[in-house]
């Protein structure tokens, strides 16, 4: 009778709100090259609503070690943007850029990165960023609390007619998702 009582009593506790099972919404399997060539950055992102609540949790690999870097505690958001045409990687110097909607801004800081003497050797973001007009930005913290340097994002690209371009981490570098 007991072990009724308490498997009962389990199954009730893990089937309460409190542990309610996660939803994974987005994932990013990404390799970062860095400018000497010296590390290897694998990252694995995932994007999970938990308890009505988005949220961003990593792993990386570097040179081949695994460091888990859990980010459960940091919440994350979802944002959808249509994107204009004729971006380039003079978009962030131009009048415009203050006026652009957060997706735009994300656009013209890709093309600006990937086009850069300093970093476009080893940041790319693995599509054709001239054809985007749609994006869906997973972005890791608060918008409101990023730092001058942005914040990193997971970025889901569409071209005019919905057609899906694939997806890239940006942030302060870039690089593809591979899946």
């Amino acid at each position: 009778m007991k072990i009724c009582l308490t498997i009962a009593s389990t199954l009730a506790l893990l089937t309460s709100p409190a542990f309610a099972a996660e939803k994974i919404v987005k994932t990013c399997e990404a390799e970062l090259r860095t400018p000497d060539s010296r590390s290897n950055v694998s990252l694995s992102i995932q994007f999970v609503i938990e308890n009505g609540k988005l949220y961003s949790r990593s792993m990386e690999l570097i040179n081949g070690f695994s460091r888990r870097r859990d980010m459960l505690s940091e919440p994350a958001e979802m944002s959808e943007y249509e994107v204009r045409e004729g971006l380039s990687s003079r978009s962030m110097e131009s009048p415009e850029f203050q006026g652009m909607n957060e997706g735009e801004k994300i656009m013209a800081h890709a093309f600006y990165v990937s086009a850069h003497p300093n970093t476009r050797d080893f940041s790319n973001a693995g599509l054709d960023l001239a054809a985007v007009r749609f994006v869906r930005v997973y972005g890791m913290g608060f918008q409101s609390e990023q730092n001058n340097m942005g914040r990193s994002a997971v970025v889901e690209a569409k071209d005019a007619r919905g057609n899906d371009l694939g997806s890239f981490l940006g942030g302060f570098f870039l690089a593809p998702c591979k899946n």
